[in-house]
């Protein structure tokens, strides 16, 4: 005893030391394996305050060459606890959640519930199908969200196109007759998860009065998520908001096929300027030409567009999911570091364009261009082919 008594106190400067740098090192350690490579204690304080109430999971990664982070977001509204301070006066704002649920119901179940938090005083209107199951929408009705069953039409058109027409429509026709002013329009597999999003986007919309003398009240608001730079007449259909009347000239009940032929696009499949006259960029075309607008069929003149006739909001402005493919890589449509430009158009790209600002966007010098696949061997296989890479 008196002899590890004596070894102590004549080596204790020399433990000590030792000590301190086990305890230092074991400490890096751990910051390095638990900072990045091991994430636990995910509901815990970051800075004061707790991201998230409850989570009990944990997340391993192995990233070398970039820098990883991640976003936590509440599946359940039970976990959602923001509340929306700002209070519309009734018969302002209409949500239109359209197109198939399918398996995304539990998704929209948790989604209404949140948004009769955030989005108090407003209509929800759910416009699908009659062939959804039925009795499941009860859940959904004792909230207070009106539900559509829509016939299907015979034919859905070219990517569903005509689908999105009927049932967007429908909504907007119901908005209307219960004389609401504003409408979002969203999927059922979409969910906004902000605060207070209404008089963000109204505000908007009175800041950036429309700029030039055309058929439509406001501008649309569309988001950031496929948004494209430098696809012609590219806007998202998948979140858009404005007031209502506008809303009923973008979703007009013309179907896909007639409307090819009653706006001179041409005959399906067709091609502007190595331009699908489909999808988004088809309803984005049609709305122009309603207004006023006299389409040119080139960069140049989609980015005049943007600038006069859209606003372009951040995706992460009103805390969008998009719960599609590989939704987990959420920056999949807005970033591309590996390229010499992202290829959605974001706010601050969008400010620029409307103070017109040279952003010289055409020493890119890229376009995204298609042509047919006339060689598919199957249907499965697709009819636009895109030929165009950065």
């Amino acid at each position: 005893m008196n002899y590890i008594k004596n070894f102590l106190k004549t080596n204790f400067p020399f433990i000590f030391l030792l000590l301190r740098n086990v305890k230092r090192f074991i400490t890096k350690v751990y910051n390095i394996i638990f900072n990045n490579f091991i994430h636990i204690c995910l509901s815990s304080k970051r800075k004061g305050a707790k991201i998230i109430k409850r989570e009990n999971g944990f997340i391993l990664s192995f990233i070398f060459k970039n820098y990883f982070t991640f976003h936590l977001r509440p599946k359940h509204a039970d976990d959602y606890y923001n509340l929306s301070t700002f209070a519309a006066e009734t018969k302002n704002l209409a949500i239109i959640i359209q197109g198939n649920v399918g398996g995304n119901f539990k998704f929209l179940l948790e989604t209404c519930k949140i948004y009769k938090k955030i989005f108090p005083n407003s209509l929800i209107i759910i416009s699908t199908w009659d062939d959804e199951d039925k009795l499941n929408f009860n859940k959904i009705s004792k909230l207070g969200v009106q539900i559509i069953f829509n016939k299907k039409p015979k034919d859905p058109g070219f990517g569903n196109i005509n689908l999105q027409l009927v049932s967007t429509k429908s909504g907007l026709n119901l908005a209307k007759l219960n004389n609401f002013k504003y409408c979002i329009k969203t999927r059922p597999d979409c969910r906004m998860n902000k605060n207070d999003i209404y008089p963000y986007l109204k505000a908007l919309i009175e800041t950036f009065p429309i700029k030039k003398n055309v058929k439509a009240n406001y501008r649309i608001i569309a988001s950031s998520v496929n948004t494209c730079k430098y696809k012609i007449y590219g806007t998202t259909d998948i979140l858009l908001f404005g007031h209502i009347d506008d809303m009923l000239i973008y979703f007009e009940p013309t179907l896909f096929e007639e409307s090819l032929h009653k706006y001179k696009f041409g005959k399906f499949p067709c091609l502007i300027n190595h331009t699908p006259v489909v999808a988004e960029t088809f309803l984005c075309a049609r709305y122009l030409k309603n207004i006023g607008v006299k389409l040119e069929w080139t960069l140049d003149h989609w980015w005049q567009c943007l600038r006069d006739y859209f606003c372009i909001i951040d995706s992460d402005s009103v805390d969008f999911l998009w719960k599609k493919k590989d939704w987990q890589y959420e920056k999949r449509f807005l970033k591309s570091y590996s390229s010499l430009s992202h290829r959605a158009i974001n706010f601050a790209d969008w400010i620029s364009l409307y103070n017109e600002l040279n952003l010289n966007w055409n020493k890119i010098d890229y376009q995204e261009k298609w042509e047919l696949n006339v060689n598919r061997e199957d249907l499965n296989e697709d009819l636009f082919k895109k030929k165009s890479l950065f």
